[in-house]
């Protein structure tokens, strides 16, 4: 679970545990779960992707797609980092994060069938210091889903 405050945001990566068979391109949809608690507002790519990155982002969805132009996700890859997606708070609660339409193609141009782990973010409002105008802030951490 990822945790931030409203008005604030934190980054979640995006990661493909294993690509046995190296990782040619993708295509994929993130989605907030709950409506108006958080929304989606970037979405950055890794080095690898070589500017071949493309995000189409709504308030509680994105569709996110690259490709490996430069052959760097080989064989036997793991833990590869598709994309890290900024999340900022909207009001309390929780929402969980979905992962759907994944499209993976190996460098042997064939289907990779990912399993997808759901994840959580949890939006919790924070008072201000005693004497101070606005909330603490800087509560921002980084998380993989």
């Amino acid at each position: 679970m990822s945790t931030t405050a409203t008005g604030d945001e934190t980054k979640i990566n995006v990661v493909l545990g294993n690509a046995q068979d190296g990782l040619k391109e993708y295509t994929l949809n993130i989605s907030l779960n709950e409506s108006g608690i958080a929304e989606i507002t970037d979405v950055a790519f890794p080095a690898w992707t070589e500017s071949s990155g493309e995000a189409v982002i709504g308030a509680d969805a994105v569709q996110i797609r690259a490709g490996d132009t430069g052959d760097q996700v080989g064989v036997g890859a793991k833990n590869i980092v598709l994309a890290t997606i900024t999340v900022q708070g909207s009001s309390e609660g929780i929402t969980g994060i979905s992962v759907s339409d994944c499209r993976f193609v190996s460098d042997a141009d064939e289907t990779i069938v990912p399993n997808t782990v759901p994840g959580t973010i949890e939006i919790v409002h924070l008072n201000p210091f005693p004497g101070m105008g606005s909330f603490p802030g800087g509560y921002r951490h980084e998380r993989s889903v």
